[in-house]
């Protein structure tokens, strides 16, 4: 295991991991390249401080976003 590990992030769809990324920045590229509605980097910045988890339902899908470490 990668001991300076201090980010997991992981998108869930229809129960399968879609993305997944050790640093924000490159995790919310990822989103983008996936759906085009897909919120900026301040926003899930935003969102996983006041959370470990949440859910977005973007264009008409819902994903499950999570920060594991």
């Amino acid at each position: 295991m990668i001991r300076d590990l201090k980010s997991f992030y992981v998108a869930i769809k229809d129960n399968e991991v879609v993305a997944f990324e050790t640093n924000l920045q490159k995790f919310v590229p990822l989103i983008e390249a996936k759906e085009k509605e897909a919120r900026n980097y301040q926003w899930f910045y935003r969102e996983f401080k006041k959370s470990t988890y949440f859910k977005l339902t973007l264009g008409g899908k819902d994903y499950f976003f999570q920060r594991v470490i």
